[in-house]
C-alpha cells in the first residue's frame, strides 16, 4: 500500500471527473465506505496507529505527508466509527 494508493481513494485518482471535488461520502454515514477503507487499509491504519509511515513524510514531501494524516485522521473515524478507536490517531 502506497501513500498514492491513499490519495487516490480518498480524492479519487487525476484521471477521474471527480477529482479535486468534494465527495458526498465525507460528510455522511456510509457503512458501504466505512467498509470499503477497512477492509482496504485495516492494516495501514493500524500501522500508521503504531507511529509508522513517517518515512512518507520524507520520501514524498507534502504528498505523503497528507496521505499520512488521512489515515490518521479521517481513516480511523471511517473506519472505527462510534468506537474509541476513531480517535487513535489524533495525537500523532
Amino acid at each position: 500500500m502506497t501513500h498514492q494508493d491513499v490519495l487516490d481513494f480518498w480524492f479519487l485518482p487525476r484521471s477521474d471527473a471527480g477529482y479535486g471535488k468534494a465527495r458526498p461520502e465525507w460528510f455522511r454515514k456510509d457503512a458501504a465506505f466505512d467498509t470499503a477503507i477497512r477492509e482496504r487499509f485495516g492494516a495501514l491504519i493500524a500501522q500508521a496507529v503504531a507511529g509508522g509511515l513517517r518515512e512518507w513524510d520524507i520520501d514524498h514531501g507534502a504528498e505523503g505527508t497528507l496521505a499520512r494524516i488521512l489515515v490518521l485522521d479521517q481513516f480511523t473515524r471511517n473506519a472505527h466509527r462510534d468506537t474509541p478507536g476513531a480517535f487513535a490517531g489524533d495525537a500523532l
